[in-house]
């Protein structure tokens, strides 16, 4: 029984290494354990049959039954969705819990495993979503802040980007459900987990938001939206619960135009206009803004473009409102920017 007590050995050891109630600590042990007992079913298979017993319906070669071992297990394991725990975040009991099981099974994890098509798969469910999403914060900040027409456009899109759902996914773990196979995934999650900590509403586009986060909630959201016949009053409640606390318009305020956004319409109402460089490395981007010469703003990022713009931007934006305000004098900038057209 030497295999089965590694087995068991190697699966302790592994959930020891994990962090205190890491979530993937009982998913490691639940796997090896079930892997010892294949093990233990074939080594008994193997003594029943060299005391003569027929074993000829089973597989008696540890051998060449060891990689079949690993993808049983890794099937058995990774298709156990926790149908409950879901509905619980969610706070909605699907009626078709096949839609639930499918909104939480990405694309490749289905190629992966090779699972026949659903009918409706994450791709479907996330498109699906989307729009349902749009449809009730649409909806939603139209019926209760209508005397705000103006503002909301940019009101609906801080609640709808994937920052939003990504936050939204995080803050109730979801990514603890979803069945793939993307490698970089969880190490994604961290990072942004990390970065979102500097900004506690929204980062306004200086962070990088694994879209697979936010395409959970989607794809969550389009489930429930088949599930209850496009009710929009159900989707919304069930969005409004994972979303929870939306941007409304006065911590819209405080948030923000994006960083791009207010640059350019700066550029406009002054009289004179910034460059902007960016370089490439062999792992970052470098931006770097330019006004009469001098650098007002910069930044190095390793995964996004986007991101190291909106954070040179942001960085430019600050040292023109500091010079504004007389906290900024070192900086060389020509006087006609302060100046209005």
């Amino acid at each position: 029984m030497s295999t089965t007590v590694a087995a068991i050995a190697t699966g302790v050891e592994a959930a020891a290494d994990l962090p205190p109630n890491s979530d993937d600590e009982l998913v490691k042990m639940k796997e090896y354990v079930s892997r010892a007992i294949l093990l233990l079913q074939m080594e008994l298979n193997h003594e029943q049959k060299f005391l003569g017993h027929d074993t000829s319906d089973v597989a008696a070669d540890d051998e060449a039954a060891e990689p079949e071992v690993h993808k049983i297990c890794a099937i058995r394991i990774s298709n156990a969705v926790d149908v409950t725990a879901v509905e619980a975040v969610l706070g909605y009991t699907f009626k078709n819990k096949a839609l639930l099981k499918e909104a939480l099974t990405h694309t490749s994890f289905r190629a992966t495993h090779q699972l026949v098509d659903a009918e409706f798969t994450f791709k479907d469910l996330e498109f699906l979503g989307d729009k349902a999403i749009s449809n009730a914060v649409t909806r939603h900040h139209l019926l209760r802040n209508r005397s705000k027409s103006s503002s909301l456009t940019r009101l609906h899109s801080l609640n709808v980007d994937n920052e939003k759902l990504a936050r939204a996914a995080l803050a109730h773990r979801l990514h603890r459900f979803l069945r793939h196979e993307v490698p970089s995934f969880q190490r994604d999650v961290d990072d942004f987990a990390e970065e979102i900590a500097g900004y506690p509403l929204h980062s306004n586009g200086q962070v990088c938001t694994p879209k697979l986060l936010s395409d959970i909630v989607e794809s969550l959201i389009g489930a429930v939206s088949i599930d209850c016949n496009d009710d929009l009053e159900q989707v919304w409640q069930v969005f409004q619960r994972l979303a929870d606390p939306l941007i409304s318009p006065e911590t819209m305020a405080a948030i923000g135009e994006q960083p791009m956004t207010e640059f350019n319409e700066l550029n406009h109402r002054m009289r004179v206009k910034a460059k902007i460089i960016t370089k490439q490395s062999a792992k970052s981007w470098t931006v770097k803004v330019y006004l009469a010469g001098e650098t007002i703003g910069s930044a190095t990022y390793g995964r996004s473009k986007d991101v190291a713009m909106n954070r040179a931007v942001k960085s430019s934006l600050d040292t023109i409102k500091d010079k504004i305000a007389g906290q900024h004098p070192s900086a060389k900038l020509p006087t006609q920017v302060w100046r209005k057209k």
